[in-house]
């Protein structure tokens, strides 16, 4: 038989009893006080929501003097109907859960004096409080945990409430081959070398003695904040001669910044002008001052740029240059595509204070690694990866397997415009991390178990099960108290 136990804990960090029980429902052999209590499925988030369901409890019980004077108290509780008190849940003495009360959704009949109490783990606290904001704006950028605590720092000082976390996330790796680099950004400019109409019927030549025979093109290396930029500078001088009247002149410059962020994302600063047709070399030096004064507001050195990388590498990754001479170049990647720290936000393009959504940037970071968030039974929140295999394998012996149905997993394109807050261009980075999701989850077996005997098998999100000699890897699991039963949803190994 199942005794539960409901521990009320005072969770406003503010309080003098903050931490300590002050109040406890236990059932006994002889009686019961939790007449009903369900929990609802823990799951992995589907292909793209990546806004996290929090698992939820709800249990009834007879209303007392303490329940009466202190949980239905609005005293007692604070804003966007968050309870003061935190319950911790046990089955036979086992801590299965701990969360925060929703006093939205407390309910009392008073004919009976039943009052139904609904719970939720503290990742509903992200949902809650989604409209948070964060000034997103570390020029080396922010790990994932980093990501996940600033929102709850955050949410800690909206109200005074504890929410344990661990922010520890092993990232993920994909390698791209040297055989097969990724373009992250062209540059076309065989435009420059094509000849306008002449003027006054002259005809028109390049004036090579006063252009560059080619671009001035490279990387440079940030080492302070670990970031990679390229740099390109073209300069073409167009003379029209003539056998009775004076040579005129006509200059293209193109120039790009080009900076990376989130591993593949460019943020791209260009300068682009072509003059107008002049009887004197001298009236286009000005436009050559505008041409260096470009450089020199985007941080570069114009004198530096005959000295540029021909390639670079930082955070597991290389970037380097292919070059069809007076056509185009493209910046190509090699490596790890996973960055180790993301730029959220729009301030590393504006440089203007804008405030990011928390949990925008929360959502892409989750996305990018494939990752997800939970909590266990204690109540802290993890960071995981979804491809994480443990260690351990549960054997599940067949007379408890009341049911097996396996099916082929439902295909879905993935949506990754979750990724649109990162700094940059994300489109390359989009359509490869679009291209991992669908391998991740092409050709999944699904499997779908009834277990019995709940006190028999310690099983949770994330785990391995062993079933007639097949291994499943579970993504979501509902324990289902008054049957008995686990009922697990699998991908099979």
């Amino acid at each position: 038989m199942n005794h539960f136990r409901i521990d009320f804990i005072q969770g406003c960090t503010t309080a003098s009893d903050y931490g300590h029980s002050v109040h406890s429902l236990a059932d006994s052999a002889i009686s019961r006080q939790i007449i009903s209590l369900s929990l609802s499925p823990q799951r992995l988030q589907s292909v793209s929501n990546y806004t996290r369901e929090p698992r939820r409890l709800r249990f009834e019980c007879y209303l007392d003097p303490w329940l009466q004077d202190c949980l239905l108290n609005p005293q007692n509780e604070h804003p966007r109907y968050i309870s003061h008190y935190e319950i911790k849940a046990y089955q036979n003495n086992t801590l299965f859960f701990s969360g925060i009360i929703d006093t939205s959704s407390l309910s009392r009949d008073h004919a009976s004096e039943l009052i139904s109490i609904t719970a939720y783990d503290k990742i509903r606290l992200l949902t809650i409080f989604s409209d948070v904001k964060h000034f997103y704006a570390l020029t080396a950028g922010y790990m994932p945990g980093w990501i996940l605590g600033y929102f709850i720092q955050k949410i800690t000082q909206t109200i005074p409430i504890s929410i344990p976390y661990n922010g520890a996330l092993p990232l993920p790796s994909y390698n791209i081959s040297p055989s097969d680099p990724l373009v992250i950004k062209r540059i076309d400019y065989a435009y420059m070398l094509e000849l306008p109409l002449p003027p006054y019927g002259r005809s028109v030549q390049v004036n090579y003695d006063y252009s560059y025979s080619s671009p001035d093109r490279g990387f440079r290396h940030d080492t302070l904040s670990g970031s990679i930029s390229f740099c390109f500078a073209h300069y073409i001088l167009l003379e029209a001669p003539s056998d009775h009247y004076i040579s005129l002149y006509k200059a293209r410059y193109l120039g790009y910044i080009i900076r990376f962020f989130n591993s593949v994302c460019p943020l791209v600063e260009v300068f682009e002008k072509e003059t107008d047709w002049f009887d004197n070399e001298d009236n286009i030096e000005d436009f050559y001052a505008d041409f260096r004064t470009f450089f020199q507001n985007n941080g570069v050195n114009p004198d530096s740029l005959t000295s540029l990388l021909p390639s670079a590498a930082a955070d597991g990754r290389s970037y380097s240059q292919s070059h069809l001479m007076g056509s185009w170049l493209d910046i190509v990647c090699t490596g790890n595509l996973y960055p180790s720290k993301l730029h959220p936000g729009k301030f590393y393009e504006t440089h203007l204070t804008e405030h990011t959504s928390s949990i925008q940037a929360l959502q892409a970071m989750l996305m990018l690694y494939n990752a997800t968030i939970t909590a266990n039974a204690a109540g802290i929140i993890y960071l995981r990866l979804k491809s994480a295999l443990p260690l351990s394998t549960h054997t599940i012996d067949d007379a408890d397997i009341l049911s097996m149905v396996e099916s082929r997993a439902d295909q879905e394109l993935p949506d990754t415009s979750a990724l649109d807050v990162l700094a940059g261009d994300t489109t390359v980075l989009a359509q490869e991390i679009q291209n991992q999701l669908i391998d991740f989850y092409a050709a999944k077996t699904t499997c779908d178990f009834t277990i019995d005997n709940i006190a028999k098998y310690s099983i949770n999100l994330g785990d391995i099960i062993s079933v007639k000699n097949s291994n499943y890897h579970i993504y979501e699991i509902q324990t289902d108290f008054q049957s008995d039963e686990y009922k697990v949803k699998s991908w099979k190994l």
